[in-house]
């Protein structure tokens, strides 16, 4: 069994976003967990940089970062 829940805030007319979503896993008691935050560079798409937290994985590869490209649809 598994409780989640997951948001958005946006600011500056949507110019800038903040996402994120946390999952726990009752059986395992694992959590993941992620925040990511987007700047729009022109009408739907967005530079992003994300952290997250994957309670699965092995304890030196639980946090990872990423930066990428976004079109918001």
């Amino acid at each position: 069994m598994q409780l989640g829940t997951s948001g958005k805030v946006s600011f500056l007319d949507g110019d800038l976003t903040f996402d994120s979503f946390f999952d726990y896993n009752f059986k395992p008691g694992k959590v993941v967990t992620d925040l990511q935050v987007g700047y729009r560079l022109k009408d739907n798409l967005y530079v992003v940089i994300e952290g997250r937290y994957n309670g699965f994985l092995p304890r030196d590869q639980q946090l990872g970062a990423g930066l990428g490209l976004e079109w918001k649809f």
